[in-house]
C-alpha cells in the first residue's frame, strides 16, 4: 500500500487475472484492517460482469466496500472465478467473500475507505502476467 495524499494508492500483480482480483481484495482488505485474527462467520457471494478490466475492477471492489459500509464487514478471504481471456471483454467476475462484522473491542480498524477511485486506475499485462494501480478514497 503506497500513501497518496488523503487516498491510498494500490498497485497488485497476479499471474493471470484470477489472481490479480484476489490480490486487489486482499489489499483493500489490509486497507481497513490487518486481517489476521479476522474469522470466517459471513460470506457472502459477490458478482460483476463489465467489457473492461478496469471497469470491473472498480465495480468488484466497490462491491466489497459496499459489504463493509452496509454489514461491517471485515475481510479474512476470497474465492475469486474469472470468465474472460486477454485484454478485451466481456469480462465477468464471481467471488466468495469470507469475514465477519467489525467489533470494536477485538479489531484495530485503519481509515475508512470511502470509495475505488478511477484516479490513477490501470490494469496492464506484463511478461509475467498481470498488473493494476489504484487509488482508494480514504
Amino acid at each position: 500500500m503506497q500513501e497518496h495524499t488523503a487516498d491510498k494508492a494500490m498497485k497488485v500483480e497476479g499471474s493471470t487475472l484470477r489472481e490479480l482480483f484476489t490480490a486487489a481484495a486482499e489489499g483493500l482488505a489490509h486497507a481497513y484492517s490487518p486481517t489476521d485474527g479476522i474469522g470466517a462467520s459471513l460470506r457472502f457471494r459477490v458478482e460483476t460482469e463489465s467489457a473492461s478490466l478496469e471497469r470491473l475492477l472498480v465495480e468488484f471492489l466497490s462491491e466489497l466496500v459496499y459489504l463493509h459500509e452496509t454489514r461491517g464487514m471485515l475481510f479474512c478471504g476470497f474465492e475469486v472465478e474469472f470468465e474472460g481471456e486477454g485484454t478485451e471483454g466481456p469480462f465477468r467476475v464471481k467471488a466468495d467473500v469470507m469475514g465477519e462484522e467489525y467489533d470494536p473491542s477485538r479489531h484495530e480498524l485503519d481509515s475508512p475507505v470511502k470509495a475505488v477511485t478511477q484516479h490513477m486506475l490501470a490494469v496492464d499485462r506484463t511478461p509475467g502476467g498481470w498488473t493494476a494501480t489504484l487509488v482508494l478514497d480514504t
